[in-house]
């Protein structure tokens, strides 16, 4: 029974959630600080780690979990960009960031880096800002940006344009690699405690490792504080192995998927994000009928999927044929639509000139070309 526990423990990815609960990264509390060794040493031959992300809506508890979690597995450098610091609602998660900023500047055991992103921050932002500055160059990468910023606020216009400000910076400081990911999210590299010792790991060659999304499962509809609170993820697709019991697909499916395949990497999707998996395109045909039945019995009209769409048709299935036979059904599909996403988030390596952040997913080279990209293939989210 004891050997039982002890590998039911091992299983758990938060320690939040283990049978006997401990407090998440204690050895972190303000008071006992001094047991942390500076990240800042040079003597450990690691790799130094940033990481930098747009919030806004998150409370105080996230902003301390999200910190304290990351300098815990070695992050040097955590960049926070509140989106609107001047809302009312945003002044708990801001005074927690900045108490965080002061505390790991005592303590020596980290950074904290805090920007408030008000217009007086965004104006003067745009004078070093590389997009900004090729805001009329040939690529209008850099003009549409900042028109989505400008004209309607585009999230993810905005994440791209703060991460400049954090990429520059760090490759200035002497940082090896930053990670970008959302305030929902944490770094989990199983076999390594120490997140630095999995970037020394990676080849030389390498600009980008890109890690799969485990996304969370809450069990309750109000959920405060996602790093405590929920300990149920979902297996990313791609991790998923083929049933040697699944049928092959049809002929013309396996056209119709390699003719969407080829469309998205004209479009610069990466073929990694694009690999397909029967087994999992049948574990969501359940979902599909059902939300069939329901859209017959609410009697919406929908639109068809177009040519573009990011999930291909499950149409020639034989389960959904015989379904919309015995229905009578005019409706060949009804996509499951945000199930979950496989694109995953990224890390880039710092050298040279400092990479773009192209979107929320990827990064660049500072020529916006695309970098050298390993894609984790084991446990690692």
């Amino acid at each position: 029974r004891a050997v039982e526990n002890k590998k039911l423990q091992e299983c758990w990815l938060s320690f939040w959630h283990r049978p006997d609960p401990v407090e998440p990264v204690q050895w972190l509390r303000v008071g006992e600080a001094n047991k942390m060794q500076p990240w800042k040493s040079s003597a450990t031959g690691l790799p130094r780690l940033a990481v930098a992300l747009l919030l806004r809506g998150v409370s105080a508890s996230v902003v301390s979990s999200f910190v304290r979690y990351h300098i815990g597995i070695g992050f040097e450098r955590i960049v926070l960009f509140f989106d609107a610091p001047n809302d009312a609602d945003e002044h708990g998660a801001v005074e927690a960031a900045l108490a965080l900023e002061a505390w790991a500047g005592t303590s020596k055991i980290g950074e904290v880096q805090v920007h408030l992103c008000s217009p007086e921050w965004w104006a003067e932002e745009m004078r070093s800002s590389r997009f900004s500055a090729r805001r009329n160059s040939m690529d209008k990468f850099f003009s549409d940006t900042l028109v989505l910023h400008e004209q309607i606020r585009d999230v993810q216009a905005r994440q791209c344009l703060v991460m400049d400000r954090a990429l520059r910076e760090a490759l200035r400081d002497g940082l090896d690699w930053l990670l970008h990911i959302d305030s929902d999210e944490a770094l989990l590299v199983p076999e390594n405690s120490d997140a630095r010792r999995f970037f020394a790991s990676v080849p030389l060659d390498v600009e980008q490792v890109v890690f799969n999304n485990l996304e969370a499962v809450p069990e309750s509809l109000e959920v405060g504080d996602w790093f405590r609170e929920v300990s149920l993820f979902k297996v990313h697709q791609n991790l998923l192995q083929e049933s040697a019991a699944e049928k092959p697909s049809s002929k013309k499916y396996e056209e119709k998927i390699e003719r969407w395949r080829q469309r998205k990497i004209a479009q610069g999707s990466d073929p990694d994000d694009l690999r397909t998996n029967r087994s999992f395109f049948t574990a969501l045909l359940s979902v599909r009928l059902a939300r069939r039945n329901t859209v017959e019995s609410l009697k919406l009209t929908l639109p068809e999927p177009d040519q573009d769409s990011d999930e291909p048709s499950e149409s020639d299935d034989e389960r959904v044929q015989k379904d919309r036979k015995s229905r009578g059904s005019r409706r060949e599909d009804l996509p499951s639509f945000f199930l979950a996403y496989g694109n995953g988030k990224a890390a880039c390596r710092l050298r040279g000139a400092a990479p773009l952040a192209v979107g929320v997913h990827r990064f660049a080279s500072d020529q916006n070309k695309r970098l050298v990209t390993l894609r984790c293939a084991r446990l690692g989210a």
